[in-house]
């Protein structure tokens, strides 16, 4: 079994979205933190977004777990359910979002699958954890043009009831540097004979 962790490593490849009813969206990709909840106005939610460039992960890998884990930006005491989604485009190897895909709430393709998620109350800088999302993962890596090196996109949405309510996570800009991370854990596909597709030649001898 491999373990594997990819960071979030630019600026614009995490952000949140205000999505405000019959006033247009707007972006933010160059805070400390980005958010997930609701601004309490009757209006405006807010979605989270990060994507991880060159994801070493190959087709035929077997996922036995996978999930995203972030850093609390503030003291959390909200809870309110969420859901995680990941972005199917991602098989086209996407590059970070633009401010126009942000402002449309940086939507997604999917399959319709997604994850449930509430967040438990925390204190800043603690580590949390999301559920299990191998089925996204799986999701991306079954659509028969990915490839090892590509970036996968995940998008966490407000799912709540609509009252003032948020949670701030660290981003790849915050001073301590404490961005997202997807961690996988996998067994490679194995080549006739016995030999895994990944093993080095100096492995070998």
């Amino acid at each position: 079994m491999t373990s594997l962790t990819e960071t979030v490593s630019a600026n614009g490849d995490d952000g949140y979205t205000d999505i405000i009813e019959m006033m247009g969206n707007s972006s933010n990709f160059t805070a400390a933190y980005m958010i997930v909840g609701h601004a309490g106005d009757g209006a405006t939610k807010r979605n989270l977004f990060v994507r991880f460039d060159a994801v070493d992960l190959e087709a035929g890998f077997t996922i036995a777990s996978a999930k995203l884990q972030f850093i609390l930006n503030a003291n959390n005491s909200d809870s309110f359910a969420t859901k995680i989604r990941v972005d199917l485009n991602s098989s086209a190897d996407p590059a970070a979002y633009s401010d126009g895909d942000a402002q449309e709430g940086a939507s997604l393709t999917t399959d319709g699958n997604s994850v449930v998620w509430t967040v438990g109350s925390g204190s800043a800088g603690a580590t949390v954890d999301s559920p299990d999302i191998t089925a996204l993962v799986n999701s991306l890596l079954a659509l028969g043009n990915w490839d090892t090196g590509q970036a996968m996109i995940f998008q966490v949405t407000y799912e709540g009831g609509g009252s003032a309510e948020e949670i701030r996570f660290s981003t790849n800009e915050h001073g301590s540097h404490n961005p997202p991370k997807l961690i996988v854990t996998y067994t490679e596909s194995i080549k006739p004979g016995g030999i895994p597709q990944k093993l080095m030649l100096n492995e070998l001898f």
